[in-house]
């Protein structure tokens, strides 16, 4: 391209020279007759002829080194738009790999995202377990607390029972042993009593018989006593065995006194 511009701006060499050789031609034939016209005009056509010939080498050169310019130029354009086209493939690959990255880097955030959910639920989970299992290591302890204190009642209750049982027991053993030693000594009282009351009417009668002599003597009546019976610890082994056991199973119908509960 700077060829060309050069190659329109040079002035050709052949205008002057065809000027100069048309101004001089005349002048020589103002000048001159005859044969020198014709020799001058061959020389003129030569020197135009070289002329011509040296300007079409110069017009081949410059025409060749513009071919060589445009074909730099064309192997430049060339590899401009190769690296171009590199340039290009490598930020499209760039942009690619860029988005790509972003997708994934958004994927990440999301995942990332879900699994703070997923912590912060299975804390809230962890939380909720832990107060449902401190409730129920309460309600553990309270129970075990209660269950301790069930069973000490439970066994005072127990004991006490055992108490009452044991009290009862002995109150109705002792009530039928009362009742046994009663008939008993009842029965010699009363046998000792009719005892008594028989031989003082045999005496009465015998007395009463003597007391239609004149000269008998009033017989003093004795007074009675009653037989002195010590009280044994028990109703059967203090019993002589020659003596009849009037002992009898105690009467259900009778009123039994309310058992005497102690204070626990």
């Amino acid at each position: 391209m700077d060829g060309d511009s050069e190659s329109s701006a040079s002035p050709s060499p052949i205008e002057p020279h065809s000027r100069r050789s048309s101004s001089e031609i005349p002048r020589k034939r103002r000048s001159k007759d005859g044969p020198s016209i014709l020799g001058g005009s061959m020389r003129d056509v030569a020197r135009v002829l070289v002329s011509r010939e040296r300007e079409t080498m110069d017009l081949k050169r410059t025409l060749y080194t513009i071919t060589e310019q445009l074909k730099a130029e064309r192997q430049r354009a060339d590899a401009a738009e190769h690296k171009t086209r590199e340039v290009l493939a490598l930020f499209k690959n760039a942009n690619e790999a860029k988005m790509a990255a972003e997708q994934e880097a958004a994927r990440a955030n999301e995942a990332l995202r879900l699994y703070k959910l997923q912590y912060e639920n299975a804390q809230q989970e962890i939380r909720r377990a832990q107060k449902l299992i401190d409730a129920l290591d309460t309600q553990r302890v309270d129970a075990e607390e209660t269950a301790a204190k069930a069973r000490s009642l439970a066994r005072k209750m127990k004991e006490e029972a055992i108490v009452v049982s044991a009290r009862e027991a002995g109150r109705r053993q002792g009530l039928e042993e009362g009742l046994a030693q009663g008939r008993m000594i009842g029965y010699e009282q009363g046998r000792s009593v009719g005892y008594e009351d028989g031989r003082a009417d045999t005496e009465r009668a015998y007395t009463a018989g003597a007391m239609t002599e004149p000269y008998a003597e009033e017989t003093p009546r004795r007074e009675y006593r009653a037989p002195r019976v010590s009280r044994p610890s028990s109703s059967e082994d203090s019993v002589p065995n020659t003596t009849q056991n009037y002992t009898q199973p105690l009467d259900d119908t009778l009123p039994i006194p309310p058992p005497v509960t102690t204070p626990a």
